[in-house]
This record gives C-alpha cells, sequence and structure tokens, in this order.
C-alpha cells in the first residue's frame, strides 16, 4: 500500500531528507545551527539553470557570520570565523556523501567552499565585520571526514583520485572534453578545499600504504595540473582554467621541497 504522501518521501533525494531531519533535531536546541543547514538546502535546491546559488550561498554564509558580531563574543585574531566556517564545512561535507560525484549538487557543495575562501575579507573589520578565511575551520571537518570514513588510512581515497585522474584514466582532451574536465576537477578541488592535511600526509613517512603518496608524485601531479592550466582556454566549465592555476600554485606553496 502506498500514499501520495509516501510516494513523495520517496522522490526526495536522501540528502534534503538528511538536512531537514538536522534542522528538526537542531531547532529546539541550536536555534542558530539550523541557517547553516538552510544555506545548504536552498543551495542544492535551487534551478539547475540559476547561475546565482552559488554566490548567493556565499553571501548568505557571509551574512550569518555578520549577525552575530553584535551578540556573539569575538576575540583576535580569528574573530569566530574558524568557527563560523567549521560548522558550515561540517554540514558541506554530511551533504557531500549523499551525492552522485558527477552530479551538479556535488559541483555546488565544492564551489560553495571554494567560493567562501575566494570572497573572504583580508583583514577583520570591527565597525563592518566581514568574514575572515582561516583554514583550520575547513581542515578539521576535511580531516575527520577522510578518517571517520576510512578508519586509519583516510587520504586513501583522495590520493586514489589524483591516480586516476593523472596517471591511469587519462583519457579524452581535456581541452574540450567535458568527462575529462568533471574528472581532473576532483583532485584539483581536493587541493583547494584542504590542501593542508593532504601535504601534512604527503611529506610524513608511513609504512604499508596502499598508494605511493611522497614528493616525486607530488610534483608529477602538480606538473599534470599546470598542463591542464595551459590546455584550458578561459571560458572552460566550472572554471576549471583558473582552478587549476591555483591550485598548481598551491602545490607548490605546501610541498616546495618536492619542486627542489
Amino acid at each position: 500500500m502506498s500514499s501520495t504522501n509516501e510516494n513523495k518521501t520517496e522522490d526526495r533525494p536522501r540528502w534534503l531528507i538528511n538536512i531537514e531531519n538536522s534542522i528538526k533535531e537542531d531547532l529546539e536546541e541550536f536555534p542558530s545551527e539550523p541557517r547553516y543547514y538552510e544555506i545548504v538546502r536552498d543551495l542544492l535546491l535551487a534551478p539547475k539553470d540559476n547561475e546565482q546559488a552559488v554566490p548567493d550561498a556565499v553571501t548568505r554564509f557571509y551574512q550569518l557570520y555578520g549577525d552575530g558580531a553584535e551578540t556573539e563574543q569575538r576575540e583576535p585574531p580569528e574573530y569566530g570565523a574558524a568557527y563560523k566556517l567549521n560548522s558550515i564545512a561540517d554540514v558541506v561535507f554530511e551533504a557531500v556523501r549523499d551525492v552522485f560525484y558527477t552530479t551538479l549538487e556535488h559541483d555546488r557543495l565544492a564551489e560553495f567552499l571554494i567560493g567562501i575562501k575566494k570572497g573572504a575579507a583580508t583583514e577583520y573589520d570591527t565597525v563592518n565585520p566581514q568574514f575572515i578565511y582561516h583554514d583550520w575551520g575547513l581542515e578539521t571537518i576535511a580531516s575527520g571526514s577522510w578518517n571517520a570514513s576510512h578508519d586509519t588510512d583516510g587520504p586513501i581515497w583522495l590520493t586514489w583520485d589524483f591516480v586516476m585522474a593523472f596517471e591511469k584514466l587519462t583519457k579524452g582532451d581535456v581541452a574540450s572534453d567535458a568527462g575529462r574536465q568533471a574528472q581532473v576537477l576532483a583532485p584539483i578541488n581536493h587541493i583547494l578545499l584542504a590542501g593542508e592535511p593532504f601535504t601534512d600526509e604527503a611529506k610524513a613517512t608511513v609504512d604499508g600504504r596502499i598508494l605511493e603518496l611522497n614528493a616525486a608524485k607530488w610534483k608529477l601531479w602538480a606538473s599534470k595540473i599546470k598542463e591542464i592550466a595551459d590546455a584550458v582556454d578561459d571560458g572552460a566549465r566550472w572554471d576549471l582554467k583558473s582552478q587549476a592555476q591555483e591550485a598548481f600554485h598551491e602545490m607548490v606553496r605546501l610541498y616546495p621541497e618536492a619542486f627542489e
């Protein structure tokens, strides 16, 4: 037996069900927490042709941060920004587990976090409080997500993305093939979103690793990303050219010894 309500529930994506459940659970105990979930929910529910979905979500997050300036105790140098980033990143990483890798929803979640970082202010203004970016707010969530999903060898899945994109499944012209562009965008986003903890893994000496992760691999993958940046034009999907350029420079900055 099925009802209209049951059918509607079945048609609703898992990420939406989980977000709405979280909103209900947090509403009484943590009145401010649902706002983080609402931003992510509305981002993913926006029409496919809505090019403002990501910028609007970023603006809402900045507004959420600004709204708390008068009521929250904020101390330098972070002024509560890292905690806010930590909260929104937690919601994003919860949602990303429930969406397929090659979907618009996945792209929007990645672009949202990148957008938060790119649009952040360079310093805090006590008169006009604006969000300032602090890495640990995102990196602790990224590291925790890896470890929770993959036991003690969290970054192995991330390393696998690099190996597959740049060493094994390399067919397709990255300048024009949408599938190939989506494939290489994954490791590029890994660097932009959580390059710091991944660099720590690359620098560490760990016995018994399933996949090779070291300075030589780091340099190889960086060179592949630079090739992509050089190959695609400014009009490439997902702003791939500038993303690849930024990821390459980030890899050099994070692990300069690998390029000596």
